[in-house]
């Protein structure tokens, strides 16, 4: 995630500590281990790589302060102001019809 928002990894560990530790997001519903066997030298050696859900990356995105990161919520942002006039707009059709039937 240091990568998609060009930052640095402690950067982003510090975010997500916050974002836990103030309650914004609830680490057993956003964050997984999974395991992965990498060949380092002449031996396989199996290390724990964690995830994150889409919820943490849209968390960062607004925390982070880089040029990624601004043009993420730029871009976020936009998304959610079409699908709140879209659904607005749709709830409102909607309801004219049905008021129309009655």
């Amino acid at each position: 995630m240091a990568e998609l928002f060009s930052t640095s990894r402690p950067n982003v560990v510090i975010h997500i500590g916050n974002i836990y530790s103030e309650g914004e997001l609830d680490k057993i519903s956003t964050y997984k281990n999974f395991k992965q066997l990498r060949k380092e030298e002449n031996r396989m050696v199996e290390k724990e790589i964690p995830f994150y859900n889409f919820d943490m990356i849209i968390s960062l995105g607004y925390r982070i302060k880089s040029s990624l990161a601004i043009r993420f919520r730029i871009w976020a942002t936009e998304k959610l102001k079409e699908y709140m006039i879209k659904g607005f707009t749709m709830a409102s059709s909607a309801e004219i019809i049905i008021n129309s039937l009655m």
